[in-house]
């Protein structure tokens, strides 16, 4: 038992020594050159206008109509707007959108976002999940407002007589709950 325990402590100090001699990767660039690139070579900036141009196109591009673009832009503008800096632009309100459509909607990989629209995979992220969460924050008070007990009730019926199964308040992937 106490080789064990010998055993575990001198490999948890080895992985220690490992961990403290271990040099931090240097980083080459700020940002990468392809990446400063994107305001004359991304997907956003290259195509929007176009696709604001053919409807249809921008429809199969972001899943929803322009005016629905439009308003959604609207509606997230106050709180999805960052300030440009010293160092760097900011990406704008609408590239935010486009963007976390886009991955939104076709489940892309942030790899493949980085290369479409040149932001990085880092950056893609943090894009992303703050623009979902003021997605939420906007429209969950309206679009998803909180049922009360009536609307519960008439839920239950409607599974009850559409589908025959009493005391259901939702279905989510054909499971029941």
């Amino acid at each position: 038992m106490d080789v064990v325990l010998w055993g575990a402590c001198a490999s948890t100090l080895v992985n220690m020594q490992l961990l403290l001699l271990r040099k931090e990767k240097k980083r080459r660039w700020w940002t990468h050159p392809m990446l400063l690139r994107r305001k004359g070579h991304g997907h956003f900036h290259v195509n929007y206008e176009e696709y604001r141009h053919h409807p249809d196109w921008f429809e199969d591009e972001y899943l929803m109509p322009i005016p629905v673009f439009d308003e959604l832009l609207s509606l997230l503008s106050r709180n999805l707007s960052k300030q440009d800096t010293n160092m760097r632009k900011s990406i704008g309100l609408c590239e935010r959108l486009a963007v976390t459509l886009q991955c939104l909607a076709t489940g892309t990989s942030y790899k493949r976002l980085q290369n479409k629209y040149e932001i990085s995979k880092k950056t893609l992220a943090k894009v992303i999940k703050e623009t979902c969460g003021i997605i939420w924050k906007v429209l969950a008070p309206t679009e998803m407002a909180t049922p009360n007990k009536e609307s519960w009730k008439r839920i239950s019926e409607g599974f009850k007589d559409n589908a025959n199964f009493p005391h259901c308040l939702g279905a989510l992937d054909g499971k029941h709950i």
